[in-house]
């Protein structure tokens, strides 16, 4: 074969490049195409590498999400050959979407040497391991609230109140001080677009809670959203300012922002966390949670 070229996949060989996508044929090309079209999630710069009438070797697809972030999904290389293909495809890829974005990312399964390999040769770098843990939904919902500290409360939150996005944006940042959950990403993004990115995700059912000391100043959040698909909820962040921390604060939180997806039956609680996050993992252990998958975070800054 010739030189491979490196071009937007044509509307005809969507089936073959989304089959390379989902490491599968054609068929299982058609059934992901089905999904994007049934989400709500653009296929128009699905990018290919080889021949445009003939052969493609590698595939990827820049996901551009709210909060300017893009998810970066590829084809497996078998190769380390094809891994470096793939590394110049991802490179693209990245550069297609860099100005609407501060960060590119990528999850990719420990076992997968090559395909980190081929992100590490398109400019990206590990963050961390994340683990993915699930909390099924209980047959019979009769929770245990650890009490809360007295003079402590928890407040919902209404993001169409005057002023909420702006002091939730300043709970974010004092809740990310000292934190052992992907520090490395402290200062990429603006604080604002963070929040809009939580904010987005999910069908838009949210519950967003707070945590106020005695003189009503807020301490800790606790943000969940309910799911695109598999009728499951996401807690999308959780962070405790540092005087919060070590108070036993963080359970009672918790517990009762679960509580309330509970009582509305929406099934399974997922979440992922930085692996080097031990006592994130220990209070999530308390709560019921087990590990289910662990991926590899890598990112390239725009």
């Amino acid at each position: 074969m010739s030189q491979p070229q490196i071009f937007l996949c044509p509307s005809d060989r969507f089936p073959d490049a989304a089959g390379l996508l989902v490491g599968a044929g054609p068929s299982a090309g058609e059934r992901f195409l089905a999904h994007a079209r049934q989400t709500g999630l653009s296929i128009e710069r699905l990018l290919c590498m080889g021949e445009p009438t003939g052969k493609l070797l590698c595939a990827v697809l820049p996901i551009v999400a709210p909060g300017r972030t893009a998810m970066i999904a590829t084809s497996e290389p078998t190769s380390l050959e094809k891994a470096e293909l793939l590394g110049a495809l991802i490179a693209h890829a990245a550069q297609l979407v860099s100005s609407e974005v501060d960060l590119s990312q990528a999850l990719v399964p420990p076992e997968r040497i090559l395909e980190s390999h081929a992100f590490e040769c398109a400019g990206f770098s590990k963050l961390a391991t994340l683990a993915y843990l699930e909390r099924p939904m209980p047959r019979l919902f009769a929770p245990t609230l650890p009490p809360l500290a007295e003079g402590w409360s928890i407040e919902s939150v209404d993001l169409s109140r005057e002023g909420v996005r702006e002091a939730l944006c300043t709970l974010l940042n004092r809740t990310y001080e000292q934190t052992l959950d992907c520090p490395e990403l402290a200062g990429i993004r603006k604080t604002a677009d963070v929040l809009e990115g939580h904010a987005r995700a999910g069908t838009g059912v949210r519950w967003w809670v707070t945590l106020r000391d005695h003189a009503g100043n807020a301490q800790g959040l606790a943000l969940l959203n309910a799911a695109v698909a598999d009728g499951t909820s996401e807690l999308v962040y959780f962070g405790l300012a540092p005087e919060a921390r070590g108070k036993g604060l963080g359970i009672a939180l918790l517990t009762r922002a679960i509580g309330a997806v509970t009582r509305e039956r929406r099934g399974t609680v997922v979440l992922a966390m930085d692996t080097r996050n031990a006592p994130a993992r220990k209070l999530y252990a308390q709560l019921g949670f087990r590990e289910v998958a662990q991926r590899v975070a890598l990112i390239k800054r725009s």
